[in-house]
């Protein structure tokens, strides 16, 4: 038995207390950490045999820990590009077209326009009276962000699917159950 594999009561005790030993922990925050999910790559990274970062992966709780790890990190991100999404939407929308223009109301190069404008453009022609700006439409945005968040946020508890499916793969491709 390798140091970083407990006796079977150890592991159960782990499992009933929800907590994982260090070097467990440590398996599981570099697999984590690392989206590769490579086995070997985990134990270089942390100065350990393969064979012993593999035998800790064919715990249970060890896996489930993982999982449940991996799926925080993508709630996460996700919700960070959410709120992004929805900080540039609501961008779009609170542009003021006079800000296109200086004092004298002549209209400014793009580089002088500032941010909330450029980023309102839609696209521009030449027209009749000279250069035409068209910006993006506020109400079908509006709109769009209203339905948008009128869901129920999935990443949410309670969200569509809380479930967890996880698969480790030992160095020959084989699944480690």
């Amino acid at each position: 038995m390798t140091a970083l594999a407990p006796k079977r009561a150890e592991g159960v005790d782990l499992i009933k207390k929800g907590s994982l030993s260090p070097q467990e922990a440590q398996i599981v925050e570099a697999f984590v950490a690392s989206d590769g999910l490579s086995a070997a790559r985990v134990a270089e990274q942390l100065g350990l045999d393969v064979k012993a970062v593999l035998e800790v992966l064919k715990r249970a709780h060890v896996r489930r820990m993982i999982g449940l790890g991996m799926l925080t990190e993508t709630r996460e991100r996700q919700k960070e590009v959410r709120g992004a999404v929805i900080a540039q939407l609501h961008a779009l929308t609170m542009h003021d077209p006079k800000d296109a223009f200086n004092a004298a109301g002549e209209m400014l190069t793009i580089p002088e326009m500032p941010e909330s404008i450029r980023m309102a453009i839609k696209g521009w022609k030449t027209g009749k009276f000279g250069l035409e700006i068209q910006f993006y439409d506020r109400a079908a945005i509006l709109q769009s962000l209203l339905a948008y968040l009128s869901k129920p946020d999935p990443l949410e508890e309670g969200g569509e699917d809380d479930r967890v499916e996880y698969h480790v793969f030992d160095t020959e491709g084989e699944e480690i159950r």
